[in-house]
């Protein structure tokens, strides 16, 4: 869990570094991973979590396409510092917090079985009742209308944003 927080913390300062479209999305895909991992840990219910990284992913693909519609054929370039940063941050990250990773997963992994059962009915029984099916109904007619919208602006016959 800790190693998740602070991987997104660098991806986070990582985001600040992006000149590229391509690998602004990447990094915030990447992003949405492991926050969705942080959040089913958390819940102990992995449907939110799944709903969160669904409605992200939906709407990154979105803007993807709108952003490579307008914007020109910019060559993709590595940067080897950012990536020498990186893989140093998570060397160290890994080297000093492995032993405290494993006491800390051998203790939650024993009081997560004691409970589970418990804990996956009553997560389930409130994500189904009252003020959350309220939630999630608007949730669905919003997906609705924004897919309905998309496929009303995307018209086959018109072509691309971008004019050549």
């Amino acid at each position: 869990m800790k190693l998740l927080m602070v991987s997104t913390i660098i991806m986070t300062s990582m985001i600040t570094t992006c000149q590229h479209p391509l690998m602004l999305s990447l990094m915030i895909m990447m992003q949405t991973i492991m926050i969705s991992l942080m959040t089913s840990y958390m819940i102990n219910n992995s449907w939110y979590s799944y709903m969160l990284f669904m409605i992200i992913i939906s709407g990154l693909m979105i803007m993807f396409i709108y952003m490579t519609s307008l914007t020109s054929n910019k060559m993709f370039k590595k940067n080897m510092k950012t990536q020498l940063l990186m893989i140093m941050l998570w060397m160290i990250l890994i080297t000093i917090n492995k032993d405290k990773m494993l006491i800390e997963q051998a203790n939650n992994y024993n009081e997560m079985m004691n409970s589970y059962k418990y804990t996956m009915m009553m997560s389930m029984s409130k994500f189904i009742n009252f003020p959350l099916s309220m939630i999630m109904l608007t949730l669905m007619i919003y997906l609705f209308i924004s897919m309905t919208s998309v496929i009303k602006i995307s018209n086959k016959s018109t072509g691309p944003l971008r004019q050549k």
